[in-house]
């Protein structure tokens, strides 16, 4: 009696797992918008977030790689903004994490962030101008009127509305105080620190105290043997394109001087690299549009600019359309620590007015070398 019974329950587990497989693929069968309109997808994430096939050492020992999605100044734009978020779970077993480099507001800090309130919260955010800009600055008064980007809200007010109400959603291995602008999270498999800094920040109390945080995050990542990521909103001022398909040619204008990242945010970093710590990249936006970016007065520091999730013409340098491919735009990037590569895939729009097409890059992090590019 009793092996009768185990194997009626053995049947209906076996029935259960059938029918579980048959959603999944039906699940898989009826792919989200944006998976939809980019198809090879699967083949391209397999491909990126496998080590490479090296025979030195122990490869059991070394960490696996890190894939994020990346995407920035989405600008308010609810339905993109729901598209990602489908995007996300239909592709969540191959994401580590996803993270917006700013500008989430449409233009002022005023516009608040109710259309957030389609996501599930754990979209790791970082703050652009846009996110912190005084309402009586943008949109500009009369015409001709030239904002003034350090006219901004108190940085409490920011932390209040874009951090602290999703910070205990990011994870245990985040590390945030409330009321503050900046924040990391750490990824303990892949052995990488992500830090997010806000530069927004034009008081020079309030640099000095993001910058000494950036020291002490350092150092504590480089103990801890763990490599780190940087984002931030904008790029630094004084730098130099790489010449690649991910990096603009139809704006010549990058980070003025209204606004960049500070020089002593590098300096920390750099520092960092000198006592032998692991740096990969800077992750931005900020331009709208693509661009690869090499620090000129820190070579070894490569910034990673994504253009716009916002669909908004006017500011890309190829086509965006509503109901097209190119509706869409973000990154999908993988850190390779143990190769020192970052592998971009890139997700919507894929090609500029001159016809160039961004469908995949890999940078050698170290040498700021192109790897590969097509």
């Amino acid at each position: 009696m009793a092996l009768r019974s185990l194997r009626t329950a053995i049947r209906k587990a076996r029935k259960a797992h059938a029918a579980d497989q048959r959603r999944i693929a039906a699940q898989a069968a009826q792919p989200d918008a944006i998976t939809a309109l980019n198809p090879g997808l699967q083949d391209l994430l397999d491909h990126s977030r496998r080590r490479l096939n090296t025979w030195a050492g122990d490869y059991r020992g070394r960490p696996v790689p890190l894939t994020l999605l990346h995407f920035s100044d989405i600008h308010g734009d609810q339905e993109n903004l729901e598209r990602i978020e489908a995007f996300r779970r239909t592709w969540a077993r191959h994401l580590d994490d996803t993270l917006c480099t700013g500008d989430l507001c449409y233009q002022n800090f005023a516009d608040g962030l109710d259309f957030w309130r389609v996501t599930d919260g754990t979209i790791l955010t970082c703050v652009g101008n846009h996110d912190a800009i005084d309402p009586s600055e943008y949109p500009r008064p009369y015409p001709g009127y030239q904002p003034d980007w350090q006219h901004l809200v108190d940085s409490r007010d920011v932390a209040a509305a874009l951090m602290d109400p999703f910070a205990p959603k990011w994870g245990p291995n985040a590390r945030h105080q409330p009321g503050t602008t900046f924040y990391y999270k750490d990824y303990p498999e892949q052995r990488i620190r992500l830090v997010v800094i806000d530069h927004t920040l034009h008081e020079e109390r309030a640099v000095q105290e993001q910058a000494d945080w950036l020291s002490a995050t350092l150092k504590d990542a480089g103990e801890k043997e763990l490599a780190v990521v940087a984002a931030t909103h904008a790029a630094c001022l004084e730098n130099e394109p790489v010449e690649c398909t991910f990096t603009s040619t139809t704006r010549l204008q990058v980070a003025n001087e209204s606004y960049y990242t500070r020089s002593i945010y590098l300096e920390r970093v750099q520092e960092f690299m000198d006592a032998g710590g692991h740096f990969t990249c800077w992750l931005c936006g900020h331009e709208h549009v693509d661009f690869i970016l090499r620090s000129t007065r820190f070579p070894h520091q490569l910034f990673v600019v994504v253009p716009s999730a916002w669909p908004n013409p006017r500011w890309a340098d190829g086509a965006r359309k509503r109901g097209h491919k190119s509706q869409d735009c973000f990154n999908l990037t993988t850190i390779d620590t143990s190769a020192h590569v970052v592998k971009i895939v890139r997700v919507g729009a894929d090609r500029d007015c001159l016809l160039r097409h961004k469908g995949v890059l890999v940078l050698d992090y170290q040498t700021g070398q192109v790897i590969h590019n097509e």
